[in-house]
């Protein structure tokens, strides 16, 4: 049993367990946002209690309050409990005590900033074939912003736009060795023009603050369908620069920056991510509610 996130790393992460289990039956692969984690955790494990299972595999997912986290143990509790074996590999920033609590009741956690979730897959699982260390590499490529592989933008924008049956059938492909598909190549072509014209429309809609003394870009109601590193990367190519980009979906807020470790920011408004990409289920409605927010709890700016 597989839970795993649904970007280019998530879903290549699932892949690989696939690709291993070949001699063992996968009987679900659950693909979740971090939102939907405890949704998509209670699937998988009435799942395994149904139907049976030996292990529940979770990666590129990470938990985000002390609340979510006492969910999430009373739903793996039941699955450690009689004797399934959890393993959950990750990494995004994570509070010691959440590790420590989930490895108190039998999870095996596997936690490192240094590689995307991908890489501990194959570190961990001893995975060396030519095929999947392109898969792992596709996964590198997309989560640090590299952008050497023209596929890895391809996947992260048709994961992003199309629904959860497209990122299961992405996951099948990968797994049985298609990196990209026919109707994958299809599905890119027809959203194309479209994405890069809501791209550049999203990017006119900047506003430019200081807080704090750190140039701050702001973007109010961006579409879901679009990636916030696809925004950052267009700002950047127009000469937009700042310290910290603040893009405000409907569902939460996206932090980058360079200047500072947007992770402690998201965290202070009860999200979570990496040191130059970060999230928080936080939906600003003002520049000033931005301004008045970020002014507490922004360090000092040397």
């Amino acid at each position: 049993m597989v839970v795993s996130h649904s970007d280019v790393d998530g879903v290549v992460s699932a892949a690989l367990i696939h690709r291993i289990s070949k001699d063992v039956k996968v009987i679900g692969c659950y693909l979740s946002s971090i939102r939907a984690l405890t949704r998509s955790l209670n699937l998988a494990v009435n799942n395994v209690l149904v139907n049976g299972a030996s292990h529940l595999i979770i990666s590129d997912l990470n938990i985000a309050s002390n609340n979510q986290l006492q969910v999430v143990k009373s739903i793996l509790s039941k699955l450690t409990g009689i004797g399934v074996e959890v393993y959950w590999f990750d990494h995004h920033r994570w509070f010691e005590k959440y590790i420590k609590e989930l490895e108190e009741i039998g999870v095996y956690m596997h936690i490192d900033e240094n590689l995307v979730a991908a890489e501990i897959i194959a570190k961990y699982f001893n995975i060396n074939d030519p095929y999947s260390l392109k898969l792992v590499e596709l996964a590198v490529d997309d989560d640090r912003f590299i952008n050497e592989n023209p596929l890895s933008t391809k996947w992260r924008r048709v994961l992003r736009w199309y629904d959860w049956s497209f990122r299961r059938k992405a996951v099948k492909a990968l797994a049985e060795g298609d990196i990209w598909p026919k109707w994958a190549d299809e599905a890119y072509k027809a959203i194309e023009e479209q994405y890069n014209n809501m791209l550049k429309k999203i990017v006119e809609e900047l506003k430019v603050v200081n807080i704090n003394e750190y140039r701050t870009a702001i973007i109010f109601n961006v579409p879901g369908k679009i990636h916030p590193g696809d925004i950052h990367l267009e700002l950047l190519s127009r000469g937009l620069e700042a310290d910290i980009y603040i893009l405000v979906y409907s569902g939460g807020t996206s932090f980058r920056s360079k200047v500072i470790d947007v992770a402690l920011l998201a965290q202070k408004l009860g999200g979570n991510g990496h040191t130059h990409s970060a999230g928080a289920p936080v939906k600003f409605t003002s520049i000033e509610e931005v301004k008045n927010t970020l002014s507490k709890i922004l360090p000092p700016k040397h």
